[in-house]
């Protein structure tokens, strides 16, 4: 913690002789090595971590303790520290920690804040919208890049799981099919199969959702492997 109140700055005068010398962003990444040869030791340092030391400190230690080596009661204490931060890096790596959450159920704060974040929108990282010439694989890039994507993967996470995550985010998965941003819908296609394993009626109205008004999800990759499983026995439902 001493080290981090001194480098506490993006990045210090550069030493190619000591690359780990410098600022926030060469001793974060000697402490993600670290964290890996111990990631609960380390995770429990994001419980004593300034809120205002940098970024680069906070995503090293958020994205280490999806380590199987930290307990999720950890892993949601840690996240939870995260919750109210503006920047997008500590937002995203909370999501990815909470997806990681499998051996009890979140607490209220953690689902609400993974509600928020599937309807978030950071004009200053977001994606841009409706480009007709964008393949789907390059909408899909887009769309996990931003808040709302990244939430739709937590969700997808959680409901593999834990089948009653489907219903708990029920209302956020249907604006996920409804965003403005076809960046997005193409990640939220992620939620095609494991809504399939559980309510396949539930599935197939949630692609058409998601393919409207641009149809180009319909040939994306997820979207193909859900319906190569499920149309055949489906072919009323898609009518």
């Amino acid at each position: 913690l001493q080290a981090i109140a001194i480098y506490n700055t993006e990045r210090g005068e550069f030493n190619p002789e000591h690359p780990e010398y410098g600022g926030s962003i060469q001793l974060s990444g000697v402490m993600g090595e670290l964290m890996k040869e111990s990631p609960e030791r380390y995770a429990r340092l994001g419980l004593r971590l300034p809120l205002d030391a940098e970024m680069y400190y906070w995503t090293t230690i958020l994205r280490g303790a999806f380590s199987p080596g930290v307990p999720d009661e950890l892993k949601l204490e840690l996240a939870q520290r995260a919750f109210d931060f503006p920047d997008q890096g500590r937002l995203k790596a909370s999501l990815d920690l909470l997806a990681g959450v499998v051996t009890s159920r979140l607490s209220d704060a953690a689902i609400a804040f993974i509600k928020s974040m599937a309807t978030h929108v950071d004009p200053t990282t977001e994606a841009e919208a409706d480009d007709a010439g964008s393949s789907n694989s390059d909408l899909l890039v887009t769309g996990i890049n931003t808040i709302r994507g990244n939430a739709s993967h937590t969700i997808c996470e959680l409901i593999c799981h834990d089948r009653a995550y489907a219903e708990i985010f029920r209302e956020a998965i249907d604006q996920l099919a409804a965003d403005s941003d076809i960046a997005v819908r193409a990640a939220a296609c992620g939620l095609l199969l494991p809504l399939a394993s559980l309510d396949i009626p539930r599935a197939f109205a949630f692609l058409e959702k998601l393919a409207q008004p641009d149809e180009r999800l319909l040939a994306s990759g997820q979207a193909e492997e859900f319906l190569s499983v499920y149309l055949e026995n489906q072919t009323d439902s898609v009518r």
